[in-house]
């Protein structure tokens, strides 16, 4: 989760926006309403003590934008001055196009991750070998993954089906890196896919059998 801001607001952490009741037009992913990344924002702008209502309150605006940060509009909006801040996922899709236009990356401080992690988000720190032309260390919350995941009363033949299928189709997923998706590093904890709960026991029964366990 990557929370920038236009170049000379001065800022470092989200709770400084809080502090300081800085008025930012913020860009948020739009034409999604029920998209997850709403969840989390709003989880991740409370902890912080700025919710987007406080920040309407001292004359800031959120600006639901089409399409990811790269998308006309967006990053194109900051450039513009029609936007003081983008807060978005996929960060290695606009974490460089971002830096290069002199944005600015906020930390979270370590109380508000200690909120976080207590609801259950994982912590993620980013360092500047994972992103060139990033300061220092950036502390965020991860929002990686693709879950798969059923209702309890699935039938075990559902669950193996599905399992197949991803197999079956695994060179039409797409994803954020090279080649076709690496189904190994989908079953297993990777940066990519980290895996926060177990396995359906026929998934891991399956996928054990493929060799990805």
């Amino acid at each position: 989760m990557i929370l920038a801001v236009k170049a000379g607001t001065g800022l470092r952490y989200l709770e400084e926006v809080a502090e300081q009741q800085v008025p930012l037009r913020v860009s948020l992913r739009g034409m999604e309403p029920s998209h997850s990344i709403h969840l989390a924002l709003a989880d991740i702008m409370a902890a912080a003590g700025c919710p987007l209502h406080a920040i309407e309150s001292w004359g800031g605006r959120a600006c639901y934008d089409s399409g990811l940060p790269g998308a006309p509009g967006r990053l194109s909006g900051v450039d513009a001055g029609e936007r003081d801040a983008i807060f978005d996922e996929a960060f290695p899709i606009w974490a460089a196009p971002a830096l290069e236009a002199g944005m600015t990356f906020l930390s979270l401080r370590e109380e508000t991750i200690a909120k976080l992690t207590a609801l259950g988000y994982r912590h993620a720190a980013i360092a500047p070998e994972q992103c060139p032309g990033l300061p220092g260390v950036l502390h965020t919350i991860d929002f990686s993954g693709w879950p798969v995941f059923c209702h309890a009363e699935a039938s075990e033949e559902l669950v193996e089906r599905l399992c197949a299928a991803i197999v079956d189709r695994f060179d039409r997923i797409p994803w954020d890196g090279p080649g076709p998706l690496p189904l190994e590093r989908m079953c297993g904890s990777y940066p990519e896919a980290p895996l926060d709960v177990p396995l359906h026991p026929v998934a891991e029964a399956f996928w054990g059998k493929q060799g990805h366990l």
